[in-house]
């Protein structure tokens, strides 16, 4: 007999597995629903109401009017004028503080935009049209 090796068969390739229409099905399914959700928990906490925020700004709004209810300086420059004998030092305080009610009230606007723009007047429609009647002046 001779002595030659016998020739060995070329190694067959594997099977391919082919994605079943089925297996595709479930993947692209787990993408979208993970799509989802994902989706739904980035719109939650973009749309969430910052309470504190409108609360701290409505209580420095309310502060700010009751300074400028209850602003009583440029009452008095006019009642002091009408005296007979005023206290001049008296007088000029009050015409100090008198003046400065137009900062305070331009530090009121500026307190009660800063509450229309925020999250809490913005996405909440009882504060909404609450912060609506406020602006609306009475007549």
């Amino acid at each position: 007999m001779d002595s030659q090796p016998l020739p060995t068969p070329a190694p067959t390739p594997l099977p391919s597995k082919k994605k079943t229409p089925l297996t595709l099905g479930l993947i692209l399914s787990a993408v979208a629903i993970v799509t989802i959700v994902t989706g739904v928990v980035i719109f939650n906490t973009t749309k969430k109401v910052d309470y504190e925020e409108t609360y701290q700004l409505a209580k420095d709004v309310k502060s700010q009017v009751s300074q400028v209810a209850y602003e009583t300086d440029c009452a008095n420059v006019l009642n002091f004028a009408k005296s007979r004998s005023p206290d001049i030092e008296k007088y000029n305080s009050y015409i100090q503080g008198c003046e400065t009610i137009g900062e305070k009230f331009a530090k009121l606007q500026t307190s009660v935009e800063q509450l229309g723009a925020s999250t809490g007047v913005k996405n909440d429609s009882e504060l909404r049209a609450a912060y609506e009647d406020f602006q609306i002046p009475s007549a």
